[in-house]
């Protein structure tokens, strides 16, 4: 009975940990949009990184900064949405792999258009009791051979 209690306080653990992982992944979204600087960035460990085309962000500050740059400014002072689908996160232990897709919507003459689909494959450390990205890598789905690759190693679980 021991070894099934702890199989199941295990398996229980897991799926904790996966759906704070999907629930961190689904905030930035929201939080991006609506311009919050300082929660969107503590998505993010002190020194994690974020690259995406055209910028490379490589802490917590360098996060909030693009939050607060002119360009993201004028993104969602027009109206956007930066929709993530659903993450696959993959835990061991203290580390994670996630990936998704995504769209970013944007209003344009009174209509909302698709600007970007988008790949997005996370590593993830649990730190101070709680999941942060350590590193998010964001490619544009445009057929590209790193884009797909992407997609494949986030849904294995692969640390890159």
């Amino acid at each position: 009975m021991d070894d099934r209690l702890a199989e199941l306080e295990a398996r229980l653990a897991r799926i904790e940990d996966e759906r704070a992982i999907e629930r961190l992944i689904a905030s930035y979204g929201p939080l991006v949009d609506a311009g919050a600087a300082d929660d969107t960035a503590a998505l993010w460990a002190v020194d994690g990184r974020y690259e995406v085309e055209g910028w490379s962000m490589a802490s917590r500050d360098d996060v909030a900064a693009m939050v607060r740059s002119d360009a993201h400014q004028g993104l969602i002072g027009r109206g956007s949405t930066h929709f993530l689908g659903p993450a696959v996160a993959t835990v061991d232990g203290d580390r994670a792999v996630a990936v998704c897709e995504s769209v970013l919507v944007v209003r344009h003459n009174e209509r909302y258009l698709v600007a970007r689909a988008g790949v997005h494959y996370f590593q993830l450390s649990r730190i101070d009791g709680r999941w942060q990205i350590q590193n998010r890598v964001s490619r544009t789905l445009d057929g590209s051979t790193e884009a797909r690759s992407l997609l494949v190693d986030g849904v294995r679980g692969v640390q890159r």
